[in-house]
């Protein structure tokens, strides 16, 4: 039994190669070279506000394509791509915000364009 947990850290170390744990000195030097801890803060608090406007944008597109799927009996493929966007910059924004990377999305970067 006591074999089996003394693997499992080393079986997960390609899947996470570019995170780093909160006790390690790495994670700090990340941030700290790009920009500023303040300005980042406000660029989180920015991109705060325009996570929350985009999530409610994504229910009242689910929305419209409920009603674009009871109608039609199948999904408007248009609105279907937009959402496939808007989604990986919600992920985007979120992203930015939990210091899993220091890309600045839309506006300060391109708008995600997800190939089908």
């Amino acid at each position: 039994m006591s074999d089996a947990g003394s693997a499992s850290p080393s079986d997960n170390s390609d899947s996470d190669a570019g995170f780093t744990s909160a006790g390690e000195s790495q994670s700090t030097s990340d941030t700290s070279g790009s920009m500023p801890l303040w300005q980042r803060g406000f660029y989180m608090l920015g991109f705060g506000i325009f996570a929350y406007m985009t999530f409610w944008v994504l229910i009242v597109m689910a929305i419209l394509q409920l009603i674009v799927v009871a109608i039609d009996k199948k999904p408007n493929e248009d609105l279907k791509r937009f959402a496939r966007n808007t989604v990986q910059y919600l992920w985007q924004l979120l992203a930015f915000m939990v210091f899993a990377t220091d890309d600045r999305p839309f506006p300060f970067g391109p708008f995600p364009n997800v190939p089908e």
